[in-house]
């Protein structure tokens, strides 16, 4: 970079400010070379701007083909999906009518349940009765001090009690037998339930045959039959509901049709719009790629021949992009960037009318699939819901054949130990009982045993009563015969005594009488023992009669004894051979029910497999029936696809004559710019010096503004405002003026880059001073911002008073230029940030698509969705996207627009007092 010249003298601000150019041939060579350099900079910004827009719609009509077949594809993706989900749902609703018998047979198994625990609570009372009855009798025959004829009553009545209680335990074993077989069915069907309600989870129709195995199992009485018939009835209406929503499905299959039919018709006018869509976007592409292409050959002859030029226009590209804003009303008051943009906005036209027809066309597309995909969402949602009132409901009766499974479990185990303490129950009465008969025998061998002791006794005592019997006749004998003799003695002394020839000695008177005496002593103890005897005779009869009568007693009561045994023995083979007669009939007659309906559920299982074999081939035929219309659908659109390709190509060619009369104007405006081009090449070789000059007096003018700003912003500060970027020069170096200049040090030398960086700074500080203007007035309002302009503007005439009026003139003017042309510039961007609805300032910009214009958001709901800008203001907007970088644009300028007015008001307020 050169450094700035020594010798050279520093102008006077209002020099500097008022005129930036030497001379005014310079000031023509300027003006000529910057229309040449905005021509060939539009050129070629309109020709890029084309370019990028070809392939944007290029990309577009991909993405927009991309979508279409990703929208087939998912539209059968979809019906596949839809019929999967119908399918599913079919089977959903055949299993819920199929569970929906589980509450009848969970009620009859609760019945069969209470009725087994009324019989337990029966069994039970009996049971209690029995033990009592057993306990008496042990009592009785524990009792062994009774008398004879006492035991012989209480055998009567322990033989009637027998009797009794061999009825009553025949009675109890078979009931207890029969409540056994039914615990014993009750456990293998409860054990089944559970493999049923395992099993039922996975297959629906295992659950079927185990709910089937599950009613046989459970109907052990007549009322299982009712139940099936009711099972019966219940599969009839399953198969009818079954027909019924076959006729159902055949109904939404014809709907189905109807609807692929409708969706053809659609399909066939996409096509017809799509296939003038594409006409017309080839037609726009025909025309815009020879338009690039004759663009792009004259860009080339162009750079071949000026390549100096090209040097020069990337010279000044730096600057004209700094200043776009401010050239934008040269670049639209332009005549070829006018012909240009005719041309553009035809094409624009052209496009638009494509792009709409083509987003017609997509809308009702997307329409239709979202139809579609609602009414596939719909479904979706049904069924989920189905799926989760079935999921509720399954886990609901999940639950609750869990609760009555637990319940069951329990009355089992209840009935288990009921069936052991009935068990412990008669085993201690058949222990009691066979105490009780070992008691009895043991009493009546002691009894026995003892009678043999007396009849021992007795014998013994007969046999000594005989032998008295024989010692006391012997006696008597011998008594008698000495009374005879006695009596033959005294009778033969009383008739002769003297006539005897023998001596004899006569008893004395007193021996007489003892003899008498004797006599009528040993005839009473005759007497006596005669007595004696008598008795002890009747007495042995006596004894020998009891004991006849024990003998037929113990004979009886042996008899008695094993008459009740083998009576037991028969009564409990009886009971016995009853209850396996009658297990086995039932057993008979449960395989003869079971195997009725197991036959019977297979004859439904094959009408079932058959309905669902019938169900899957006309399945099966539809879907093939619709993959055979997608099949020639999809080669529908391939002709369809062939004929716009070839509609397109005759289109081209009709075509070829418009586009040929537009290249050759293009080309005669294109040969008119590189003539104009040439011949000005030497005058922009001779401007380059000149424009270099102009550079430097502009870096100097640069300066001095900058110079002028800064002291605007202290004298701003003194006055009170606060600005940014004062103290920032603090410690650098002082102009003239006594303000501190960023740009000391630094020299332009015709490139630009000087001029650059100063006109970034004049920036900077414009907006370190609107910002203050800006905080100023929000603070203090309207009035309070005019009371602070007139303070302001006597605290500057005091200060031009003090410092000279000839040098705040200077001032002022300097100011007030500076301040048109910043202005000037703020105002170039009014076409961008003005609504050409209301003609204000645009309040919320909005985006519309596809013509690319900006409006309010109330202008365009005021418009009904027509864009006003568009020819003949009918430009439908079919999107309209919010455009938050242009607002932000638009509400600056606007902040800065009032602030530099204010600023200039103020400015020209002061220059008129001074």
């Amino acid at each position: 970079m050169q450094q700035p010249r020594s010798g050279r003298a520093r102008p006077s601000p209002g020099t500097l400010l008022e005129s930036p150019s030497a001379s005014l041939t310079d000031e023509m060579n300027q003006k000529k070379l910057e229309e040449r350099t905005l021509q060939l900079n539009s050129v070629q910004r309109n020709y890029e701007v084309m370019s990028r827009m070809m392939q944007t719609k290029t990309k577009e009509m991909e993405q927009l083909r991309s979508q279409l077949n990703a929208e087939m594809a998912h539209r059968v993706s979809l019906g596949i999906k839809l019929e999967e989900m119908t399918r599913k749902a079919d089977h959903a609703e055949l299993q819920w009518s199929k569970l929906k018998v589980l509450p009848d047979q969970l009620a009859t198994l609760q019945a069969e349940l209470q009725r087994t625990r009324y019989d337990n609570s029966l069994a039970l009372g009996k049971s209690s009765t029995l033990e009592e009855k057993m306990l008496g009798l042990s009592k009785m025959a524990e009792d062994t001090e009774f008398s004879n004829g006492k035991l012989k009553r209480e055998l009567e009545m322990a033989l009637i009690r027998e009797a009794e209680r061999k009825a009553e335990f025949a009675d109890v074993r078979s009931e207890v037998e029969r409540l056994r077989d039914d615990c014993k069915s009750l456990t293998a069907d409860l054990k089944a339930s559970q493999e049923y309600l395992s099993s039922a989870t996975a297959s629906g129709r295992k659950a079927e045959q185990q709910i089937a195995l599950l009613n046989g199992r459970l109907e052990s009485r007549d009322e299982s039959i009712s139940g099936l018939e009711a099972n019966l009835r219940s599969l009839r209406v399953l198969l009818e509901e079954e027909r019924t929503g076959r006729g159902g499905d055949r109904v939404a299959l014809a709907a189905s049709r109807g609807q692929v039919n409708q969706l053809e018709s659609q399909v066939v006018s996409l096509r017809r719009s799509l296939s003038l869509a594409e006409e017309a976007r080839v037609k726009a592409e025909e025309g815009l790629a020879r338009i690039t292409l004759e663009l792009s050959q004259s860009i080339e002859e162009a750079s071949q021949h000026k390549e100096r030029c090209t040097h020069l226009a990337s010279l000044v590209q730096s600057a004209e992009d700094r200043c776009t804003s401010i050239l934008s009303q040269q670049v639209q008051a332009d005549e070829v960037v006018m012909v240009l943009r005719v041309q553009l906005q035809q094409s624009k036209v052209l496009l638009a009318d494509a792009q709409r027809t083509c987003q017609v066309s997509e809308e009702t597309l997307r329409d239709s699939e979202n139809r579609r995909r609602q009414e596939a969402e719909e479904a979706s949602t049904q069924i989920r819901e189905m799926h989760g009132r079935l999921a509720n409901e399954r886990s609901m009766r999940m639950e609750f054949i869990k609760a009555v499974i637990q319940k069951m479990e329990v009355s089992l185990e209840r009935m288990s130990s009921l069936q052991s303490a009935v068990n412990q129950g008669f085993q201690t009465t058949s222990e009691r009982h066979e105490r009780m008969m070992s008691a009895v025998e043991h009493s009546h061998g002691v009894w026995e045993r003892s009678l043999m002791e007396q009849e021992e006794v007795l014998q013994v005592m007969s046999s000594h009563v005989m032998a008295l019997m024989g010692s006391a006749e012997g006696r008597a004998k011998k008594w008698k015969a000495d009374i005879v003799v006695h009596h033959d003695l005294l009778a033969t002394t009383n008739n002769s005594p003297s006539a005897s020839s023998h001596p004899v000695i006569l008893p004395s008177p007193t021996s007489k009488r003892k003899l008498e005496a004797a006599l009528a002593a040993a005839n009473e103890k005759m007497q006596g023992l005669q007595g004696q005897v008598s008795e002890l005779r009747t007495n042995a009869s006596e004894l020998s009669e009891s004991l006849a009568e024990e003998k037929r007693a113990a004979t009886a009561l042996k008899k008695a004894l094993a008459q009740a045994e083998n009576n037991h023995m028969e009564a409990l083979n009886e009971a016995q051979r009853v209850a396996a007669e009658d297990l086995s009939a039932e057993r008979k007659r449960l395989s003869n029910k079971l195997d009725a309906l197991t036959a019977q559920v297979e004859r439904l299982e094959l009408t079932a497999k058959d309905s669902a074999r019938a169900t899957a081939e006309m399945r099966e035929m539809e879907k093939a029936e619709l993959q055979r219309q997608i099949s020639s659908l999809q080669a529908e659109v391939a002709a369809e696809r062939q004929r716009a390709f070839e509609a397109q190509q005759s289109v081209a060619e009709t075509s070829g004559g418009q586009l040929a009369a537009l290249s050759r104007m293009h080309q005669t405006e294109m040969e008119s710019v590189r003539a104009l081009g040439a011949a000005k090449a030497a005058e922009l070789e001779a401007s380059l010096s000149t424009a270099r000059s102009n550079m430097t007096a502009t870096w100097d003018s640069s300066k001095n503004l900058l110079s002028e700003m800064d002291m605007v912003a202290r004298h701003l500060v003194k006055m009170g405002w606060d600005v940014k970027g004062v103290a920032e020069f603090g410690n650098n170096k002082h102009d003239n003026n006594g303000a501190a200049s960023p740009l000391e040090g630094m020299a332009e030398d015709g490139s630009g880059l000087a001029v650059s960086k100063a006109v970034v700074q004049l920036r900077l500080h414009f907006s370190y001073i609107t910002e203050a203007v800006q905080n100023n007035v929000a603070k203090a309002g309207q009035a309070l911002a005019a009371a602070a302009t007139a303070k302001q503007l006597q605290q500057f005439q005091a200060a031009a008073a003090n410092t000279g009026s000839n040098a705040a003139m200077e001032l002022l003017k300097g100011l007030k230029s500076s301040m048109a042309r910043l202005l000037r510039a703020e105002e170039a961007l009014a076409p961008t940030c003005t609504c050409m609805a209301c003609m204000g300032t645009l309040e919320k910009p909005m985006l519309l698509s596809p013509c690319g214009h900006s409006v309010c958001e109330r202008c365009l709901k005021q418009s009904k969705g027509l864009c006003v800008e568009c020819p003949d203001g009918n430009g439908h907007v079919q999107a309209a996207i919010p455009n938050g970088p242009l607002e932000v644009i638009c509400s600056k300028y606007e902040i800065k627009l009032s602030a530099l007015r204010t600023i200039q008001a103020a400015v020209t307020a002061a220059a008129e007092n001074i």
